[in-house]
C-alpha cells in the first residue's frame, strides 16, 4: 500500500507516492521516482532517521559542503541552458 497525502481543502498540497527515490536523469536534472521503482545504485536519497533511530549523523561542516555542491550543479545547468 503506498503512502501519501491528497487534501480536500487544498489538492496542490498532495504528495507523491509510496517510496521514494531521487536520481540525476541523463539530462542532469534531479527526478523523483515513485512506488519503489528507482535502481538502488542509482538512488542520492540517504536513511538518515529509522524507526525512530538515527542511522546517520551530518555534522554542520557536512551540510554546508554538500549544500554547496548542489547549489554549484544547479549554476551550472543553469549556465549551460543561457549559453
Amino acid at each position: 500500500m503506498d503512502v501519501y497525502k491528497q487534501p480536500v481543502t487544498d489538492p496542490s498540497k498532495g504528495s507523491k507516492k509510496g517510496q521514494l527515490s531521487l536520481r540525476r536523469n541523463s539530462n542532469g536534472y534531479l527526478e523523483t521516482i515513485e512506488g519503489g521503482a528507482g535502481k538502488p545504485e542509482e538512488d542520492l536519497l540517504v536513511t538518515v532517521f529509522e524507526n525512530g533511530s538515527l542511522v546517520k549523523d551530518y555534522s554542520l561542516e557536512e551540510i554546508r559542503k554538500n549544500a554547496a555542491a548542489v547549489i554549484q550543479h544547479s549554476v551550472q545547468s543553469q549556465q549551460l541552458l543561457t549559453g
